[in-house]
């Protein structure tokens, strides 16, 4: 019955407003030093758009625009004659240009590979004038407050974490738990079904009631995580287009009419979701971009939920974010078996010795640059796990936008690479590689690297990117890529 009240309350509520009687959203807040640019999308077939307003960072007199676009299919910009790769894909691409003092207008050209062949789009962004914005209190700093602690309730002892250290859960008598996600500044009571939350609650706190049901699960990152602990039920709604999901579980409950698609993370079908009784938004980090769309589900009665795997440190922390929506789902003991699995994975190569092999993970852009992921990211630290060594160990991305990728000219690439003695090809952005000729067309430069000599040319196969919860079956394809000992692989093909 709670429930039932509660969703026709926000159904009432998600009508009203989008009637056009509720408050307008509030004005985007961001640190010092950012501003927040209304800017306009001119050019092309009129289909894509960008994110506004787009944060445009200014620091001694250089602006720098955070443009996101409305698709992941754009995989380099042109601007002033110089070629940026994006720094994120995940929800759409993501890319940092520079721009003249807004108010400004500056043509730009954008590569899309949607169409069968890659097209280089000729298009204008008008960026409006703006004042710098005070710090968003949405986002969690050092300086920020305690957490309050929630009156009467008995501590019950705290969910096991091995990995992971951006979220916790502590338990209390009674069934409730608290789900703690410092980096976001929030915290979710997770209420039992037929029991009541605590009267007073801090601010930050948001009450969930277990199982949650009828989820929007907006975060690509995390699909993997609720199929293999069997959550998928608990999931209604989805930010992604079937033909974008990679995930076959997802995939096959959208053939079926399960799951519905809901709009990305920007544009979200409010009408739809509330409609429903959405119990949850699980969101990635694009949605501090987009600040009123977390207000207005909030205002909906819909709690929001940040995903920060992508976040943690290393990739074992990553996949043990499956115990909380192992949690959230009522899957507990399936998502520690489905943890555990894969544990093993990494396990079974402890100890062993290191191969001395180096192994470059790349791809070419259609701009013709060589993207590569940073000495920090999980790709490399992955590598480094099954006895390789990475080509790139000193490319660090400290302080640079938490980008997983960068950049670099084809000359120094090679430089870099041509004693590699593997190389592996990203086919998620870059495409796959049916010969090493097809390599070769994109680069004619690694002919003569050693990797290439000795018929060492691997590519990825599969949506490695959104495979969170496969992380050990990636691993062990590594080890058995460098060892040489066991041809069978589930994420890596030899290119011949």
């Amino acid at each position: 019955m709670r429930k039932t009240l509660i969703r026709l309350a926000a159904l009432l509520l998600a009508l009203c407003l989008l009637a056009g009687c509720g408050a307008a959203p509030g004005p985007e807040q961001n640190n010092d030093g950012v501003l927040q640019v209304p800017v306009a999308l001119e050019g092309g077939s009129g289909k894509a758009s960008v994110a506004s307003p787009a944060e445009v960072r200014a620091e001694n007199g250089v602006y720098t625009a955070v443009i996101r676009w409305s698709s992941s299919n754009y995989d380099y910009m042109v601007v002033d004659g110089v070629t940026y790769d994006p720094v994120a894909v995940d929800g759409g691409s993501v890319f940092e240009i520079p721009i003249p003092p807004p108010p400004c207008a500056i043509a730009v050209q954008a590569d899309t590979v949607a169409m069968s062949q890659p097209h280089l789009i000729d298009y204008t962004l008008t960026f409006g004038g703006a004042e710098p914005a005070p710090e968003n209190p949405e986002e969690y700093t050092e300086e920020s407050p305690a957490f309050e602690p929630i009156p009467d309730l008995t501590p019950a002892g705290a969910m096991a974490l091995e990995y992971a250290d951006q979220f916790s859960v502590d338990h209390f008598e009674g069934g409730l738990s608290l789900v703690t996600i410092p980096g976001d500044g929030r915290r979710y009571l997770l209420v039992p079904e037929g029991q009541e939350a605590p009267a007073a609650l801090p601010a930050d706190v948001q009450v969930l009631y277990a199982p949650v049901e009828n989820i929007y699960l907006v975060a690509s990152a995390a699909g993997d995580l609720f199929a293999a602990c069997g959550g998928i039920s608990s999931v209604r709604f989805i930010g992604q287009k079937q033909e974008d999901c990679s995930v076959a579980d997802i995939r096959g409950a959208m053939e079926a009419g399960d799951i519905l698609y809901a709009g990305k993370y920007s544009a979200p079908d409010y009408e739809r979701i509330c409609a429903e009784g959405c119990g949850l938004a699980v969101e990635n980090t694009m949605i501090y971009h987009t600040p009123e769309v977390r207000e207005q589900l909030e205002a909906f009665g819909i709690p929001v939920l940040v995903e920060r795997s992508s976040y943690e440190s290393t990739p074992q922390g990553r996949m043990e974010w499956i115990k909380l929506y192992g949690l959230i789902t009522g899957h507990e003991a399936e998502a520690e078996a489905a943890f555990q699995a894969q544990l093993t994975k990494f396990q079974a190569l402890e100890g062993l010795a290191p191969t001395g092999k180096t192994v470059a993970f790349f791809h070419i852009s259609s701009g013709g640059m060589a993207v590569v992921r940073r000495s920090g990211d999980y790709i490399p630290a992955l590598i480094r796990l099954a006895g390789g060594e990475y080509a790139f160990p000193d490319l660090d991305g400290q302080g640079e936008s938490h980008a997983s990728t960068a950049s670099i000219q084809l000359e120094e690439f090679y430089a870099a690479v041509k004693d590699a003695d593997y190389l592996i090809y990203s086919s998620d952005i870059g495409g796959a590689l049916e010969s090493v000729d097809d390599l070769l067309a994109k680069c004619a430069l690694l002919e003569n690297c050693r990797a290439v000599r000795e018929g060492h040319v691997f590519c990825t196969t599969g949506n490695l990117y959104q495979a969170t919860m496969e992380m050990g079956d990636f691993v062990t394809d590594l080890r058995r890529m460098l060892t040489e000992e066991d041809p069978e692989m589930t994420f890596l093909y030899k290119v011949e």
